[in-house]
């Protein structure tokens, strides 16, 4: 299976520390980040990738050229900045498996076990399933909501100032299969009863037990005006099992958001789902996360699934 690694942002908040490089080259533990990112997928089978590049893409070609043995390495440059959506659809050429993976380039779940990802990912009608983590401080992350099915029904998205916005999807424009979504997810009535009902961990899921803060893990529905910082719940950990079928739904050489763009429309049309991995998410888009991360990966008693 071949993986897409989405590598074209910016990296704002680390350029000052790193101005040479892009994010994904940021040494973690002594290694670039997308070796550590590499070597991970390499452990679990996956040699085969593309490292769809942006800012600084050049650089990323070069690394690749010398860096990385024993795979299928590839490396396209987009012309301009076009999200996280519209940099998928860009390396369509370049996608050679059906079903493939889509990682974000700045983040691994090192407990993630991706075969039984691929297993859960063939329901038919989904076009992709993301995999998601608990956490116990939402902090500057959005929050994922799903059903017993494990069907997204919505995201809580964190605004300026971490406060959760008071409705859960923001209004969609974007057009999929022929029609214009108003509200992404259907969220009143029945379907906001069964929403409620399933906040509580899934009774199929490995993760109903303790180990999260020593306390059960309970449902993560946020009420109206709760900070994020003192809101938990499950979180997009930036891993995707993708059908090429999505592709078809995302328009050519406009800048678009998987997150945002993309996946509110897929939840409206019921052909998005999770699957729930242990934490932790390591993130190393801020210099704490970096941080985090070296703590992580440095740890004797640590190693990558």
């Amino acid at each position: 299976m071949q993986a897409i690694i989405l590598l074209g942002g910016k990296g704002t908040r680390l350029q000052g520390l790193y101005p040479d490089r892009p994010k994904a080259l940021v040494p973690i533990a002594g290694r670039p980040f997308l070796q550590c990112q590499l070597e991970w997928l390499a452990r679990h089978g996956i040699r085969d990738a593309h490292l769809a590049a942006g800012y600084k893409a050049q650089v990323v070609r070069d690394w690749a050229s010398t860096a990385m043995q024993g795979g299928a390495i590839t490396v396209s440059a987009e012309p301009h900045p076009l999200g996280t959506g519209g940099g998928l659809k860009y390396v369509e050429p370049f996608i050679r498996t059906d079903p493939f993976l889509i990682l974000n380039g700045d983040s691994f779940l090192p407990n993630l076990d991706f075969q039984a990802l691929v297993d859960n990912g063939q329901t038919p009608g989904t076009l992709i399933t993301l995999a998601i983590t608990r956490i116990e401080s939402a902090g500057r992350y959005g929050t994922v909501e799903f059903d017993a099915r494990k069907r997204v029904t919505a995201f809580r998205e964190a605004s300026r100032g971490d406060k959760l916005r008071g409705n859960l999807l923001r209004r969609s424009s974007l057009g999929y299969a022929g029609r214009v979504f108003a509200e992404p997810c259907d969220l009143s009535g029945e379907a906001l009863a069964k929403t409620e009902a399933s906040t509580a961990i899934p009774a199929d899921s490995n993760l109903r037990r303790q180990g999260y803060g020593g306390q059960e893990s309970k449902g993560f529905l946020a009420k109206k005006g709760e900070t994020a910082a003192h809101t938990g719940g499950w979180i997009n950990g930036g891993v995707y099992l993708a059908h090429q079928a999505l592709l078809n739904h995302i328009e050519t050489d406009k800048n678009l958001s998987l997150e945002t763009d993309i996946f509110p429309a897929l939840c409206a049309g019921d052909q998005l789902r999770v699957f729930p991995a242990e934490p932790p998410l390591l993130d190393m888009g801020t210099p704490d996360g970096i941080q985090a991360m070296e703590r992580y990966l440095r740890n004797p008693a640590t190693h990558l699934a």
